[in-house]
């Protein structure tokens, strides 16, 4: 008997239903039961929601034989990727600017730098590990270089220095190592999980971080065959450490500094850029425009559909009218963005419910300056979401429900099949932008997509539109 079939013979025994009773009510014969029981056979999403109606399953209930019926219907390494893009989509919304008072980890005390008199010595210890990381990053002046691999807190503990000691202009260079397949756990917890960093990063303006991935040959591990097999490089330093970073050998040769920089150097040259930011981004999401309309297949996650493009001429022209008065130029971009996603239609989207909220209630719409909600009358706003009801009527464009994936306000996602993955955050005074192309990084996300559309968290089209109605009946009450 597999872990689902267990868990759900033990939901049918607590719901003092008989075997017949429950395939009655289910509309699923006793033999076929018996199999999804013995783990012969897996159920229908459609058979296993009935079921769980009928045994009077709780939501946490749902929730846990759900997720063991995707485990073990999709398999271990595309459920655990599933749920590591989740977490960080839902993790987007903190990423703003990267702040050293949220860092999870203390500075240690240093009364004093360690030995620096020899060409090579061993720091036996976390502390001491720490403390030569601590006097490196304060005194270096030129850049960071840093190998693949490096672990997670060692990798915080150095950002959060520059970010102490307020080096901006600092440039830290970081080079991923890559499977050329996501086929196993650690694949993930390296290729995604570790995305957030790589963005939160790349995004934030007090610190210079540039970061590449090669791809690695192999399924050799360094963490496995070397002692200490993370390395960092600074100007008058190389630190290698073990893979907790107890124990690091110190090695301050010049010679040796020049052999492990021109290898980087090469990493990087041979390598691509893993995320783009910045000025960098500008260009990238520019040729991501482009790139769209090349696409097979186009996926968006956001706070709202684009709601200008419902919205009547006469609305469109006297809104931008406005917004021209304050930045022209802003609001020549809006209306040809206007017109290009009225020509789309190639997307699936998922839309937040609190989006369409914010709107009917307030007039909220994205990237419009606060002063210009009130500008678009209730009636207006009825109009528009008629027009979304319409579209999302006859196209995959849905909405999220309140339980499932919990998306912030500031954040959108673009998924272009075959091209990139685009993270778009917003303030009031900026939009940042991180672009991924990484070949691997970019079918996970198109394979979320896919999932999340047949998953619980993405209500079906009628539901979507019967949403919709409720607020579009709440807007022409008053």
């Amino acid at each position: 008997m597999t872990p689902f079939g267990q868990m759900l013979k033990d939901l049918i025994t607590e719901s003092g239903e008989g075997i017949s009773r429950i395939a009655s009510l289910s509309r699923i014969d006793r033999p076929t039961i018996y199999k999804y029981i013995s783990g012969d056979r897996m159920p229908t999403k459609e058979g296993l929601s009935r079921l769980l109606d009928v045994v009077k399953a709780t939501a946490e209930e749902k929730r846990n034989l759900i997720a063991q019926y995707e485990l073990e219907n999709e398999g271990e390494v595309i459920y655990y990727q599933r749920q590591a893009i989740k977490r960080l989509l839902e993790s987007l919304g903190t990423i703003n600017v990267w702040d050293s008072s949220s860092s999870t980890h203390r500075t240690p005390e240093v009364t004093a730098q360690n030995d620096s008199s020899s060409p090579i010595s061993v720091l036996r210890s976390k502390s001491a590990v720490l403390s030569e990381l601590l006097h490196a990053v304060s005194a270096e002046q030129c850049e960071i270089c840093i190998f693949p691999g490096i672990p997670t807190e060692t990798l915080h503990f150095i950002i959060d220095t520059v970010s102490r000691e307020s080096k901006n202009s600092l440039p830290i260079r970081h080079v991923w190592s890559y499977p050329k397949q996501i086929q196993s756990d650690r694949d993930v917890q390296r290729c995604i999980e570790g995305l957030s960093d790589a963005i939160t990063f790349s995004m934030s303006p007090n610190i210079n971080y540039q970061t590449y991935y090669i791809y690695e040959s192999g399924n050799i591990f360094p963490s496995e065959v070397n002692v200490f097999p993370y390395t960092i490089v600074f100007s008058q330093l190389i630190l290698q450490l073990d893979p907790d970073a107890t124990c690091a050998i110190a090695m301050r040769s010049l010679e040796v500094i020049e052999i492990y920089r021109d290898r980087f150097n090469q990493m990087v040259s041979t390598g691509q850029v893993l995320v783009s930011s910045g000025a960098d981004a500008t260009k990238a999401i520019a040729s991501f425009s482009q790139m769209e309309q090349q696409s097979g297949q186009i996926y968006k996650i956001m706070l709202q559909p684009c709601l200008p493009r419902f919205a009547a001429d006469e609305t469109v022209n006297r809104v931008l009218s406005q917004i021209g008065k304050h930045n022209a130029d802003m609001a020549a971009q809006m209306m040809e963005r206007v017109e290009l996603l009225r020509q789309a239609d190639n997307d699936k989207a998922v839309f937040s419910e609190q989006g369409i909220t914010l709107f009917a209630e307030k007039g909220y719409v994205e990237d419009l300056p606060d002063l210009l909600y009130e500008a678009i009358t209730r009636e207006e706003r009825a109009g528009i979401l008629r027009g979304l009801r319409a579209y999302c009527s006859s196209h995959e464009c849905r909405m999220l429900r309140s339980s499932g994936l919990q998306i912030s306000k500031n954040v959108m996602v673009e998924i272009c099949r075959d091209t990139g993955v685009a993270f778009v955050l917003t303030d009031k005074t900026e939009h940042r932008v991180a672009v991924i192309k990484e070949d691997g990084v970019v079918k996970a996300f198109c394979d979320f997509m896919e999932y999340l559309f047949r998953s619980e968290h993405v209500a079906s089209r009628e539901e979507t539109v019967s949403m919709i109605d409720r607020y579009i009946g709440y807007l022409e009450k008053k």
